[in-house]
């Protein structure tokens, strides 16, 4: 962005009024083109001989809501974002100890976040919600795992760390830092996954602001995505929860014997429990430490404090972008029963 120099606030707000308004519509654009091409997909995979069927796949159901993204929805987004003036953070090496550090800080995020979601699902829907990904995580299939854990991290990051942060920078990094964070929340479409979503959001634009190289986080966000979701599964899928239900109906003289027969995957699930929670713990310690080692580099155009919300939120492409992911919110707590 070498043509913006520093100048006075009335006109970096300005700037920045017309700037964002044209980034939230793309944002919201890209939600549009995401919906609208997976609602088509959907249409003509019912119109088929055999639609009905297919449509009962949760592979079939985890293409359709990935594909027009990735190959509709994705390469508009991008080929409009770039034509607005970028601007990518100095590229820097993160180095291995660093990287770990910054992975394990992350885990209290996710226990966090993802408690805060539960509580609020199972609130606003009298405990009847269930979470959208666990289906999709506990189907266990290659191509699952793959678009779980690969196809996932690496187009979200590109979407809302290197393409969004580029593009908003130049008006403040915590400014992009938080935009960033707050529309991948948003954009996983659901209540559970909202709040740890944007708690780890936060720690991959700032992974990416400081280093300006997106495989750091897209690493991270594989490494996470993996452990928090594909093998969770594996470790839930041990416990046979029809043994379960048999087990709590059984006379308590008659349990010990049965419980024998769960114990290699109660076994599995305590354990990776425990060291979860141990990782969770340790992040928390090393968050604590490294949170005063957070800096922002000044950017040409920072805008004012007093003008920072409204000139980045307040207009009508990010308004549709929030309310079309609140319903997507509302209808994932009605439809996932």
């Amino acid at each position: 962005m070498n043509e913006y120099v520093s100048q006075p606030d009335a006109v970096r707000t300005e700037w920045g009024k017309q700037h964002f308004a044209r980034v939230t519509f793309y944002l919201f654009l890209l939600m549009l083109l995401s919906t609208v091409a997976q609602l088509v997909c959907g249409l003509l995979m019912y119109l088929l001989p055999d639609g009905q069927s297919l449509l009962s796949s949760t592979d079939m159901l985890l293409l359709m809501s990935s594909l027009p993204l990735y190959l509709v929805a994705a390469p508009v987004y991008a080929i409009l974002m770039k034509k607005l003036p970028g601007d990518a953070p100095a590229a820097q090496a993160l180095g291995a100890s660093r990287f770990w550090v910054i992975l394990l800080i992350c885990f209290p995020l996710l226990v966090g976040g993802n408690l805060l979601g539960n509580i609020l699902s199972s609130a606003f829907s009298g405990g009847a919600a269930k979470n959208p990904l666990d289906a999709v995580a506990m189907e266990g299939s290659v191509l699952s795992i793959l678009l779980l854990a690969v196809a996932a991290p690496v187009v979200e990051e590109l979407l809302f760390r290197k393409i969004l942060i580029d593009r908003t920078r130049a008006f403040g990094e915590k400014n992009a830092m938080i935009l960033s964070a707050v529309v991948f929340g948003l954009f996983h479409g659901n209540l559970f996954q909202f709040f740890y979503a944007f708690a780890i959001g936060l720690v991959f634009s700032y992974v990416y602001l400081r280093t300006g190289r997106v495989r750091y986080s897209i690493l991270m966000h594989m490494a996470i995505n993996f452990l928090g979701g594909v093998v969770s599964s594996w470790i839930i899928s041990a416990v046979d929860p029809d043994a379960v239900e048999q087990l709590l109906a059984l006379a308590p003289e008659q349990m010990p014997d049965a419980a024998m027969a769960l114990m290699p995957g109660i076994a599995w699930f305590a354990l990776y429990e425990l060291a979860f929670f141990g990782l969770a713990i340790a992040g928390f310690v090393l968050l604590c430490i490294n949170a005063k080692k957070i800096t922002f580099v000044p950017a040409p155009l920072e805008l004012p404090k007093a003008v920072r919300f409204r000139t980045i939120y307040v207009h009508a492409g990010m308004i549709l972008f929030v309310l079309s992911c609140a319903a997507m919110f509302a209808a994932s707590l009605l439809l996932n029963r």
